[in-house]
């Protein structure tokens, strides 16, 4: 094309632009076909630069694409929905949520008109970093102010979003106000189902997978496969096999999604055997296990005490052209340990650097945990100081497992120096930390102390687990308390 004399015109180089892009060359049209078209002398216009604008953001490099939008500015073209889309999905794909609120007013001010797709992707962004209250602002926004009409994608983040922090009611409103509007989708009913089952609210979830099914929406393998999991942590694998069933009835083909969830919840039930049975039939149905169905694998067979059997499965998959990473690495300790292997756990975590992998603080936590329980204190110590020494930040499970230990020992007043420590380090103490400790004060008789954790433990909005306070201890603390 650029050999061509006269040459194309910029709106066939914009469809070559496009088609590279769509094939997710996202580098080569973004940075060489750009600098060939600046080269040779062909004038950009504003579609270009949404196009390669589009590119940089898909590359995760809004910063160029910032730059793109400046010379854009330059050379005179004003900018249009498209761009302000582009640059805001960008924004919020870096979680630059407050840098894309910036860019929406600043460029809503100076005449560029949203449209809904503008407000989705700002909606959405909230909703991923849990800010789901400023995403229902965003929605009155678009309605009242910009007369944008909510789609179904508008609808869904939101219920996603409010199903992800635990607000079912709200989200349940959203459904509502969404189905009088008559667009509510299998993603819509299968984010609500989802939130439902998560918080343990199983007859609505029903009813809501009724409602979907009633209405002659067919459930998605998605919508199957929240079911299945559902019933499979509660271990009834009666329900889970007649979804399976459905399923297949329906022409769903399971996903390894499915096949995890089936089998983890056959090993909680101590079936390993037909756990082991259905990964040989996804072997021969052609799926590859992902590391996750190896950790569930050496998780459950450790779980069942067939500890051996995932130290040969282990081994099998370290000779296997899939390789080890540190979540099945991770499995193998915790299992070992679960089993009093503690030399072999040792040794298992000193071979990870032999084979190229650096433990991370979760590992570490495997360790330190498995080798209290087992007695072996110093050794705690050690690791204690090597995670720092390696530039590891403990975190709170980490100083959870620490003060859970000395709580358990009789040693509260240790324990909360624990507390200081961790405070001091920037490790904030979450709900479990101070349940840890109130019960240890407790368990010394130390009601005072217990009731002082409790007031700090108020003042920070969080909640005692319900089985904290016996009656008893109740008592206790109440004569602390006045």
């Amino acid at each position: 094309m650029i050999s061509v004399n006269p040459l194309p015109s910029t709106d066939t180089f914009n469809h070559l632009l496009t088609s590279v892009s769509k094939i997710k060359h996202y580098s080569a049209a973004a940075f060489l076909l750009y600098q060939m078209m600046n080269v040779v002398g062909i004038v950009q216009n504003i579609y270009t630069f949404n196009i390669l604008i589009n590119c940089c953001c898909r590359l995760s490099q809004v910063d160029y694409g910032f730059s793109l939008f400046g010379e854009m500015l330059k050379r005179g073209y004003n900018a249009d929905a498209i761009t302000l889309n582009t640059l805001i999905k960008g924004l919020c794909a870096e979680k630059k949520i407050e840098a894309a609120v910036k860019l929406f007013d600043k460029m809503t001010d100076n005449g560029v008109w949203p449209d809904t797709a503008s407000f989705n992707t700002l909606i959405c962004g909230f909703c991923r970093t849990g800010e789901v209250g400023i995403g229902v602002e965003f929605l009155r926004l678009m309605m009242v102010k910009w007369k944008c009409s909510p789609n179904v994608i508008t609808y869904n983040c939101l219920i996603h979003g409010f199903s992800c922090i635990g607000q079912l009611d709200e989200a349940m409103g959203i459904f509502d106000e969404m189905s009088s509007r008559g667009i509510a989708n299998v993603v819509t009913y299968t984010s609500l189902i989802h939130g439902l089952c998560r918080c343990g609210r199983w007859t609505e979830a029903k009813e809501y997978y009724n409602q979907l099914v009633g209405r002659g929406i067919p459930p998605s393998v998605v919508t199957f496969n929240v079911l299945l999991n559902y019933y499979c942590k509660e271990g009834r694998m009666t329900e889970a096999c007649q979804v399976f069933e459905e399923m297949s009835k329906l022409g769903k083909e399971p996903t390894m999604v499915t096949y995890n969830s089936l089998m983890k919840g056959y090993f909680s039930i101590k079936r390993w055997d037909v756990a082991m049975q259905l990964f040989d039939r996804m072997e021969r149905n052609g799926m590859k296990p992902d590391q996750f169905t190896y950790s569930t694998l050496i998780t459950g067979l450790c779980l069942n005490m067939k500890v051996e059997e995932a130290i040969c499965l282990f081994n099998k998959i370290e000779y296997s052209e899939h390789p080890l990473n540190v979540t099945t690495y991770s499995a193998m300790l915790d299992g070992l340990l679960k089993n009093q292997k503690v030399d072999e756990a040792i040794q298992l975590f000193h071979s990870l650097e032999d084979n190229g992998f650096q433990a991370d603080i979760c590992m570490y936590n495997i360790l330190i945990d498995g080798l209290l329980k087992s007695g072996k204190p110093v050794s705690t110590r050690n690791l204690f100081s090597e995670l720092i020494n390696k530039g590891l930040a403990p975190n709170v499970r980490t100083y959870n497992i620490l003060i859970s230990d000395l709580c358990k020992k009789g040693r509260p007043f240790e324990a909360e120096k624990i507390i200081v420590e961790m405070e001091q380090s920037g490790c904030l103490p979450d709900s479990i930390t101070y349940n840890t400790i109130i019960r240890g004060f407790i368990h010394e008789q130390e009601v005072s102390k217990a009731t002082q954790f409790l007031h700090k433990m108020d003042g920070k909005k969080l909640v005692p687990k319900k089985d904290l306070l016996s009656i008893t201890t109740y008592s206790a603390l109440l004569d602390g308390l006045f």
